[in-house]
């Protein structure tokens, strides 16, 4: 309800400053010297718009970058090299002039919005250059505010890392390297060799995620799968297993931890985003579900297992150019159902699963070996 009424006055206000001042659709700078940019969608999103952030300060390097970002996914940018300011940011009227406060300042030459799920993200856009709004009209209601729209038809069928970087493409801003950025800085490096010595160094390490939040059930993988493949691994003793999550999965892990008498460790909500992101820098390969994570394991370049539902497709959110480094096992979208959305993800059995892993054991040895 309180979202719907903010929207709604955001929607009204906007609506008559947009027919009193309306976007200018001037020519956008050649060379622009301080370009804004909007990323406010979730960690996943967020990671997937590191590539156009990437094209933009790749384009123009002597440009000054500042992200705007919620404030709980602000850990992700500042992980961007190819940025040099974040402005955190979350709902909220308060936050909405500080946020106006710290972009008027800034006074960019150029806006880009990849992506956002909040309403006061166009207004605030059209309060930092009316003249010059790049994004793509139909993420929003708020079209009205985009001074350069960009017209994208096949946006259902592009993956996310192409959908962005057809934003940026119209600022004349592209790059070769498609691969998602996220650097570990040296210290959590050390940190993580600190906290996880005894793990790292005993057997390589497989990370479990257990699922992506509250939203979406669908995509996860269902714990007696998981308890199987488990059960499956330990027969091999080839792994180090930790379970992974946020405190939302905290009794999955639990409930898996109990039946297979705790051979996983369990972090689930113990350790955060910085930290899984290091421990996965060590590991072998992370299996995941469409997470946050998952998109995180392709970031920091671990080798990653990942379980996608046809109702989100691979094509769209799976691995992308990274050739033979990521394995992917997708249900098709026929298997979903209203009533029993969980059994469809119960189509991929840990067999499917293990034989991912060994696929990747094996190219792993022979790269070695090479």
């Amino acid at each position: 309800m309180w979202n719907r009424f903010v929207f709604l006055i955001f929607k009204t206000v906007f609506g008559i400053l947009a027919k009193v001042r309306s976007p200018k659709f001037d020519q956008l700078p050649k060379c622009p010297s301080r370009i804004l940019i909007f990323s406010t969608a979730g960690i996943g999103d967020s990671l997937t718009d590191s590539v156009a952030i990437k094209a933009l300060k790749e384009t123009y390097p002597t440009s000054y970058i500042t992200v705007v970002t919620h404030r709980n996914r602000r850990i992700v940018h500042d992980h961007n090299p190819y940025i040099n300011q974040v402005i955190p940011h979350n709902k909220s009227p308060l936050t909405f002039l500080k946020t106006w406060s710290s972009i008027k300042s800034f006074n960019p030459d150029l806006v880009v919005i990849l992506r956002s799920n909040d309403p006061d993200i166009w207004p605030l856009a059209y309060l930092a250059n009316r003249s010059a709004i790049v994004s793509s009209p139909r993420m929003t209601k708020f079209d009205f505010l985009i001074s350069h729209p960009v017209p994208i038809p096949n946006w259902d069928n592009l993956h996310g890392v192409e959908q962005t970087l057809e934003i940026v493409r119209s600022c004349g801003a592209d790059t070769c390297d498609r691969k998602l950025v996220y650097t570990v800085n040296t210290h959590e490096l050390i940190s993580a060799e600190k906290k996880f010595h005894g793990w790292i160094h005993n057997k390589p390490l497989l990370i479990l995620q257990l699922g992506g939040g509250k939203r979406a059930k669908w995509r996860d993988w269902p714990a007696e799968r998981f308890i199987e493949l488990i059960n499956l691994l330990k027969a091999e003793d080839t792994f180090t297993l930790v379970l992974t999550g946020g405190m939302d999965q905290s009794q999955k892990a639990l409930e898996i931890t109990t039946q297979t008498n705790a051979i996983a460790h369990n972090l689930a909500g113990r350790v955060s985003l910085a930290e899984t992101a290091a421990l996965l820098k060590k590991s072998f390969a992370l299996v995941s579900t469409d997470t946050g994570v998952m998109h995180l394991g392709f970031a920091v370049g671990t080798n990653v297992i990942a379980l996608i539902h046809g109702n989100n497709p691979a094509h769209r959110v799976g691995p992308y150019d990274y050739a033979h480094k990521h394995q992917v096992i997708q249900v098709d979208a026929q298997y979903n159902s209203s009533s029993n959305n969980k059994a469809s993800m119960s189509a991929i059995t840990p067999q499917m699963v293990l034989e991912k892993i060994h696929l990747l054991t094996a190219r792993e040895q022979t790269s070695f070996i090479e």
